[in-house]
């Protein structure tokens, strides 16, 4: 008998109107990989007509600011702004009513906790998985009638699909940081990856 389950919610549709989306995550300033990835995605996100905003788990204490012309919500008391990021989603929502709203989470689900969540319509969660199988409070998470889980790499793909859990894949990419390189410069030499690394 398969393990497998049959969808019990449809999957975020390709959507061709602009929609209201608060992006929660580290600050597009942040000098890390979700910093990194947080600039690249929602500077993409607004220049494709959508309505951003960003509500910061790391970054930005205490005040709301714009960057690049995209609103910056600050983190919030709870460690991780689980007392904020809903409170931002409605105030974005109410502010865009003409628009579809969504939240878009870019961090561990784990620390997702709390009644709130469950006023949130729509969540995508671009959630790094990185444990077999899938832990519990992830697969919860994840399973939820509101939430969307994306796997960010295709071990994250298999894992939550092991645990029953439908799932969209999108890969992270930083494009400036990580690129494909043909050959580096080291001690004089041109040298390929395999080269340098010593692997056949």
């Amino acid at each position: 008998m398969s393990n497998k389950r049959k969808p019990s919610k449809p999957p975020l549709k390709k959507r061709t109107e602009a929609r209201a989306i608060l992006w929660n995550s580290n600050s597009p300033w942040a000098r890390t990989g979700y910093g990194a990835q947080t600039a690249q995605a929602i500077t993409r996100l607004q220049a494709a007509g959508h309505k951003v905003a960003v509500s910061s788990n790391y970054g930005l204490e205490g005040t709301t600011l714009d960057w690049l012309g995209i609103r910056q919500y600050p983190r919030g008391f709870d460690l991780h702004s689980n007392d904020v990021v809903p409170a931002n989603y409605h105030a974005w929502r109410h502010e865009h009513s003409r628009l579809d709203a969504l939240l878009i989470t870019l961090y561990d689900v784990y620390i997702f906790k709390g009644s709130q969540w469950d006023d949130v319509e729509q969540i995508a969660s671009w959630v790094p998985i990185d444990h077999s199988p899938v832990p519990p409070d992830v697969a919860a998470w994840c399973r939820r009638p509101n939430v969307t889980p994306i796997a960010m790499s295709r071990f994250g793909e298999a894992m939550l699909n092991n645990a029953g859990i439908d799932c969209l894949y999108v890969p992270h990419a930083i494009e400036k940081i990580f690129k494909p390189t043909e050959s580096i410069n080291a001690g004089g030499k041109d040298l390929t990856g395999r080269e340098f690394m010593g692997i056949p």
